[in-house]
């Protein structure tokens, strides 16, 4: 009884793969990027797992900037919600 109480004890490490993202945006554009500081923190693990999850920013509407020039490990969001949308 002492060892399945202490085994119960032990947490379980396992990987959880979200289904949805949602990301606060400081702005975006209308392809639908968001800026960031441009080192893929928030991109790469996106991208990094095997079912990608679905992507959603929100922003005020007044936030739209001109286009952002993406680069290769920058990905869109897949919908970008703000309170006139």
């Amino acid at each position: 009884m002492q060892a399945a109480v202490r085994d119960a004890q032990i947490p379980v490490k396992r990987a959880v793969a979200p289904d949805l993202v949602v990301a606060p945006l400081v702005g975006f554009d209308r392809a639908r990027y968001r800026p960031g500081n441009r080192g893929g923190y928030f991109n790469r693990p996106l991208t990094a797992l095997t079912n990608r999850p679905f992507a959603v920013g929100a922003a005020y509407a007044n936030s739209e900037l001109e286009p952002i020039y993406p680069r290769a490990h920058d990905v869109t969001l897949d919908v970008i919600v703000t309170e006139k949308s």
